[in-house]
């Protein structure tokens, strides 16, 4: 028999397909303002999931001087000449549409063999090229692509060498990326010890001593962050790698999900490998972490993106650029002259990457651990 669709469950299916649409509203913008010029961006000009021709258009990229014409605007980062002309390391080009930041960005006036005169509202210069001068042109690939470009190019997300220190970055991603595996590795060896001894080993005030651990559990992040700040600037770790993982090599949620799972294993199992003669760590390593793999994977997961995620705690105890992580690199898109908010969507849409990717692998294994705490029947 055809079962009837009711009036209630219209309504739950439209509530629910209102709630989808609400949701993922959000994450559709980011993506497509990501492939917009700033007009678009900024002024709201085209509707979102409007995409014409010319996102799509392809202009060649200069190489020299010969391909730059008066009126273009360029962002010039050099040094000063033995002759005191300034010398350009790097003359990049800028769209028309772009915000003209204060004494960042200058008009062409003139253009010669090796010399472009620019002029700002601070006045007049003269600017020499070399062979060792960068140039990025006007689109070396379709516009769709452009604000990505610029990111990796203008943006330390990638690896890339610092001349001004003489030496390789690892870059945004790389140091996410590093500490997130580290913090995870950290906290599934301190939680899988904890768990395994609150659920399996029997010592006096077990339970009262796990319930003032779970209890930490209601305490805000933010109370905390002063201590800790206290003492990795105690112990001279501000501004290194050890700042951002070993203070998070615990976690109370951890440690109690995994020490349901533990719990759960039964006793006649628990016995029989203990006559066996498997001790306590042949226990854990053989029967109980792969019993409760659901456990370990979520754990894993929401660890890798809490560091992945983290902003605050960097912002406090990194100042160097070169150890910054993906969420902290995010904000060279917001300056005093204006923010740029398709390059920071596309910037955000490379960040968010990892994650997804992570999710997509592991999904099954992931909602197994949410949606039970101990073993199937």
């Amino acid at each position: 028999m055809r079962s009837r669709i009711t009036l209630g469950r219209a309504l739950t299916y439209l509530i629910l397909i209102l709630g989808a649409v609400t949701s993922i509203y959000p994450f559709l913008w980011m993506v497509l303002t990501s492939f917009k010029g700033y007009a678009e961006a900024a002024g709201d000009k085209e509707w979102p999931f409007a995409l014409t021709p010319a996102y799509f258009s392809r202009r060649a990229s200069p190489t020299t001087l010969d391909n730059f014409r008066v009126g273009h605007f360029v962002y010039i980062e050099g040094s000063p000449g033995p002759d005191g002309v300034q010398v350009a390391n790097r003359v990049l080009f800028v769209p028309s549409d772009n915000p003209r930041p204060e004494g960042r960005e200058f008009r062409i006036t003139a253009v010669r063999e090796n010399e472009i005169d620019v002029e700002s509202e601070f006045g007049h210069a003269t600017v020499r090229v070399d062979e060792n001068t960068l140039f990025r042109g006007i689109n070396t690939i379709p516009t769709l692509l452009y604000n990505f470009k610029v990111v990796l190019e203008d943006v330390p997300f990638l690896p890339q060498y610092n001349e001004r220190e003489g030496r390789w970055w690892p870059g945004y991603y790389a140091n996410s990326l590093f500490t997130a595996f580290v913090t995870v590795g950290g906290i599934l060896v301190t939680c899988t010890l904890a768990a395994y001894a609150f659920a399996r080993l029997k010592f006096p005030g077990r339970d009262m001593i796990f319930l003032l651990f779970q209890a930490t559990m209601m305490t805000p992040g933010q109370v905390t962050m002063i201590p800790n700040f206290l003492m990795v600037n105690d112990l001279g770790w501000r501004d290194t790698y050890l700042a951002l993982t070993l203070p998070f090599f615990a976690s109370a949620f951890h440690t109690f999900l995994l020490r349901q799972f533990f719990a759960q294993i039964p006793n006649e199992l628990h016995d029989a490998a203990l006559i066996d003669g498997c001790g306590h760590f042949r226990f854990l390593w053989q029967i109980a972490i792969p019993l409760s793999r659901a456990a370990m994977v979520t754990a894993a997961l929401l660890t890798f993106l809490g560091s992945w995620n983290a902003l605050l705690w960097p912002m406090i105890v990194i100042n160097k650029t070169r150890l910054m992580p993906v969420q902290v690199g995010l904000k060279s898109f917001v300056v005093d002259e204006g923010q740029q908010t398709q390059q920071m969507m596309a910037a955000s849409v490379l960040a968010v990457l990892p994650t997804l990717i992570l999710y997509f692998f592991t999904q099954k294994t992931f909602t197994e651990g949410i949606s039970t705490t101990g073993l199937k029947g």
